[in-house]
């Protein structure tokens, strides 16, 4: 049988090494948008105001890249330092 007393110290060894490798939620500026979902955390949410049910429906299609047939191409936008 293991004795108990010798568990606890390796227990809480562990947890500590987790602890101290666990990544940190990353935040985003507010008017950053750098990866996909907006932040690290995938909130892809935007804190922005420019856009709300007012002025929703006066959206209108910037512009487009057609992809020739036959090639897949996943992408996202991104917005850093106001570009």
């Amino acid at each position: 049988m293991f004795e108990h007393g010798r568990w606890r110290p390796c227990t809480a060894l562990l947890l500590a090494a987790l602890a101290a490798v666990a990544p940190l939620p990353v935040q985003a500026a507010t008017e950053q948008w750098t990866t996909y979902g907006r932040d690290y955390t995938e909130q892809r949410h935007s804190p922005l105001q420019q856009i709300n049910r007012a002025n929703v429906t006066a959206l209108s299609l910037d512009w487009a890249f057609e992809v020739p047939d036959g090639v897949a191409l996943n992408s996202t936008p991104l917005m850093v330092n106001g570009t």
